[in-house]
């Protein structure tokens, strides 16, 4: 009997594995550019309903508090001031009491106490710098609101009108198509 063996392969040729590793790379760089402006949007998608519900509250507080927005004391910058108006108790004159048993005793010697509107002060994804300025207010007078920006404060906001504006990069603002003349950005 003569039996004749074959040879059987098996295993990849290195050929065949370059072949998989280039066509793989070329898939890359395809699809992970994508994920990054999906990111970038997913941040302006953010920052449009952070603003969203940061003007609602502002006008719900100038509707308790006689018709006036939070005020921004500090300097320009309002971070402690403006944020603490906005999250914690505060009477009709926007005295602010920070705990739940401060704003009780208020209530009980006849205080009208409102609040809190926001449970955190609401941050600029777009704004990466030491300390809060994602949270910094840049208080500006403009009405409307002026398309410039501030570079590393996180909104623009007008404690007259309670208007309200992210910063934003222009760079930025023009990868994610923001639209300076529709209010909710300014860029710098």
């Amino acid at each position: 009997m003569n039996t004749v063996r074959t040879a059987v392969r098996k295993g990849f040729t290195l050929v065949e594995i370059l072949i998989v590793v280039v066509i793989l790379g070329i898939l890359a760089a395809i699809v992970i550019p994508q994920f990054s402006s999906a990111s970038q949007a997913a941040q302006a998608s953010s920052t449009v309903t952070q603003l969203q519900s940061l003007r609602s509250q502002l006008e719900l507080y100038q509707l308790q508090h006689n018709g006036n927005y939070p005020q921004v004391t500090a300097a320009g910058i309002g971070t402690d001031d403006f944020w603490a108006q906005l999250n914690n108790f505060t009477d009709t004159d926007g005295t602010v009491y920070l705990t739940q048993a401060a704003a009780d005793t208020a209530r009980t010697a006849g205080a009208s106490i409102f609040g809190p509107y926001l449970q955190k002060p609401v941050s600029n994804p777009f704004i990466t710098s030491v300390g809060r300025a994602d949270e910094q207010i840049s208080v500006a007078t403009d009405e409307p609101l002026s398309e410039d920006g501030v570079a590393l404060f996180g909104f623009l906001y007008n404690e007259t009108t309670g208007e309200v504006r992210a910063n934003v990069p222009e760079n930025v603002a023009d990868e994610v198509n923001f639209d300076t003349a529709d209010g909710d950005v300014s860029t710098f």
